[in-house]
């Protein structure tokens, strides 16, 4: 099965992912193939890849049950490790301004903990801003956007489909719904 489809801003190409890991990138003007990425991929399926396109198309980043956080600059296709976790990578989105990945998960599968964690990186450095840990409930976050102004971060659970809003540049929980 195909998964986790993400075009480019301008619509020039689009990502997919399936449950073996392997990226694929298609042009969209010929519906060619452009690349086969092997960042995320596994000897034992289903691995779940999240993707999402920088603001400006040049750069597509990863994030897999294996805990990696991959960019992959798109003339080369090289790759570039954000991120080496012990937890789950179940969402990515870019900042506005294209300065910030932010990541989410879920916290408890190699812990005996539970919840969801939201995790905001420099894109320059791919130094960690903020790492947050939700334990407010047994959520696993798996869905993050950015507000257009930046100044917000929207993150989805799904086992009891409760939603929260951070501040992106304290990393404060400012509302959970």
């Amino acid at each position: 099965p195909i998964s986790s489809p993400a075009h480019t801003e301008d619509g020039t190409r689009l990502a997919s992912t399936n449950l073996t890991g392997l990226i694929r990138i298609w042009d969209t003007r010929t519906w060619s193939l452009m690349a086969e990425l092997a960042g995320h991929v596994t000897v034992e399926p289903p691995m779940r890849v999240c993707l999402a396109w920088s603001p400006d198309n040049k750069t597509l980043v990863s994030g897999g049950d294996d805990g990696r956080l991959v960019a992959w600059e798109t003339t080369t296709f090289e790759q570039r490790i954000l991120l080496e976790d012990e937890q789950s990578v179940r969402g990515v989105t870019w900042s506005p301004d294209g300065l910030r990945i932010a990541a989410c998960g879920s916290w408890g599968e190699t812990t005996l903990q539970e919840g969801g964690y939201v995790t905001i990186l420099d894109v320059v450095t791919g130094a960690p801003l903020h790492r947050i840990i939700h334990r407010e409930t047994s959520d696993d976050l798996h869905t993050i956007e950015w507000s257009p102004d930046g100044s917000r971060l929207a993150s989805g659970g799904c086992i009891h489909g409760q939603m929260q809003v951070w501040d992106p540049d304290e990393g404060q929980l400012l509302h959970s719904v």
